[in-house]
Formats: structure tokens, C-alpha cells, sequence
């Protein structure tokens, strides 16, 4: 709260300041590619999930991106040129993520083989 004394009077003016926005960090494709390569060697895949903000909502705007790239009337989209896919691709990006009950059945199934159970981290 910001406080305004107007004149030698004791008159104040209380006035409530707007919440600032949250600024999402700007990032380079080479910053993000190093982030991404890091959340794939903990998880060992490169689907960010949500609970990951920052990195989750960069995947997710390249996707879009990726899917929009020949709309002219799509605004603000990132830089998908082939290199940058090829770089993705080869670090196993998928660029649709959503996956099938099938394909998750078969992850499941995997790691019960692997671990004894299928309470999944």
C-alpha cells in the first residue's frame, strides 16, 4: 500500500498497488535444449510434466509452435526451423504428448518387471 499525504492537512490517500505479473524467464533455445537434457537424465524421457512451470511451458509452446508453424495467423510463435526440430528429435522430443491408455499400459507394466511394484514416482 502506498501512502499519499496531500497538502499540510492531515489527509492521506491510501492506495492499493496492482500485483505485478510473474515475468517468465526468457531463455535461449540452447539454455532450454541443456535444461530439458537434464530433466531427461533424471527421468530418462523428455515429457515435462506440469509441476515443472518454467521448462513444461516451453515444451508446450514449441509443440504449439511446432503444429502451427505454416499459419500465418498464428502470433508469437517459437523459432521451429528444421534444425532445431532435428536437435529435439534426437534428444527423443515428441511432439505430441499425448500419449495412448495402450502406450502408458506398457510403461506401467515395464517398470512392475523392473521394480516389483506399480507405485510409479
Amino acid at each position: 500500500t502506498n501512502i499519499t499525504h496531500l497538502g499540510s492537512t492531515s489527509t492521506f490517500i491510501h492506495r492499493q498497488e496492482k500485483p505485478r505479473k510473474l515475468q517468465t524467464e526468457m531463455k535461449t533455445f540452447e539454455e532450454r535444449v541443456i535444461e530439458l537434457k537434464r530433466f531427461k537424465a533424471l527421468h530418462g524421457h523428455c515429457d515435462v510434466p506440469n509441476q515443472y512451470p518454467s521448462l513444461g511451458l516451453w515444451c508446450a509452446k514449441i509443440r504449439y509452435s511446432y503444429a502451427n508453424r505454416g499459419n500465418q495467423t498464428c502470433k508469437g510463435l517459437a523459432k521451429v526451423d528444421p534444425e532445431r526440430i532435428k536437435i529435439l528429435e534426437d534428444l527423443g522430443f515428441q511432439w505430441s504428448a499425448t500419449k495412448t491408455f495402450d502406450e502408458h499400459l506398457a510403461k506401467l507394466i515395464e517398470f512392475k518387471k523392473t521394480h516389483g511394484h506399480c507405485n510409479v514416482p
